[in-house]
């Protein structure tokens, strides 16, 4: 099945389209097999620990991993300039991992180990050589992926003119520094939020945990008087702690919330999803 070319609001990147329509021939040869290491399909199948603003599109298959654009919600002008992210939902503190800055980036990180979602490994590293110990424990695996996919890698990067990051590990650490610069508010799952407008400065925070029961009231009241950056920080704090998918009365708090805001659009996944 081909890959829509549209998604709402967004077109589809260019690279990624190529990659579908090239996976189609690779799964054909190795069943079972997909070029990311992950199927490739827009639709049904999102999880409760899925951010709002994660437009997923690769599938690994195995316990419900699943690549994704990051849009900051919507406020990613194109798909092209979106972060690529790996949301691990089994992994219940950390599901989520920023794997690139964008697709051509993530590509490079294809053609230089075969597997991109091998580098979601990289939130559970303290330091290089765990990192790489890691890479090397799976080198006979990632060595013999890499053989097959050489004549795509070839394909991909005549087309595109990408090649592959050269170390993997100070990438990712370099990137993890640069989201850390762009946001003005860190939240528990990792992301954080971007500055959304200009003119206010002060931003709060409303501390969230698994077992706290919450005051509805006190939470609206922090709603209505907070920074949409404070207010979309509170989210997706929420979100990774599962509050949404069980207090029903706040997800309508929060609904209404988004919709005001003009963040209908994560709001309609709030809605249908959690």
């Amino acid at each position: 099945m081909m890959l829509n070319k549209t998604l709402g609001r967004y077109v589809v990147p260019e690279e990624l389209i190529l990659i579908s329509e090239l996976d189609i021939e690779f799964s054909t040869l190795h069943k079972y097999d997909s070029l990311l290491g992950a199927t490739i399909h827009f639709g049904d199948g999102r999880y409760f620990n899925t951010p709002l603003d994660v437009i997923p599109f690769g599938w690994t298959g195995g316990n419900g991993i699943h690549l994704g654009f990051l849009t900051d919600f919507s406020t990613c002008k194109t798909l092209d300039d979106a972060y690529v992210v790996c949301v691990s939902p089994m992994d219940f503190d950390k599901p989520v991992t920023i794997l690139s800055r964008n697709i051509r980036e993530l590509l490079g990180l294809w053609i230089a180990t075969g597997d991109p979602s091998f580098m979601d490994y990289f939130k559970h590293c303290t330091s290089e050589e765990q990192f790489n110990h890691f890479l090397k424990k799976n080198e006979r695996d990632l060595y013999e992926r890499s053989k097959k996919l050489e004549p795509y890698f070839q394909i991909i990067q005549q087309h595109f003119d990408i090649e592959a990051i050269p170390d993997v590990y100070q990438y990712l650490l370099k990137l993890q520094q640069r989201r850390c610069e762009e946001v003005v508010l860190q939240t528990q799952d990792g992301l954080g939020v971007v500055s959304y407008t200009s003119g206010q400065s002060h931003h709060s925070s409303y501390k969230i945990t698994k077992e706290a029961r919450y005051d509805m009231d006190e939470i609206s009241v922090f709603l209505s008087t907070s920074s949409i950056e404070s207010k979309l920080a509170l989210i997706r704090d929420l979100q990774l702690n599962y509050v949404l998918w069980d207090e029903y009365d706040l997800k309508e708090i929060i609904y209404h919330e988004l919709m005001t805001d003009g963040f209908e659009e994560e709001a309609t996944i709030l809605k249908r999803d959690l």
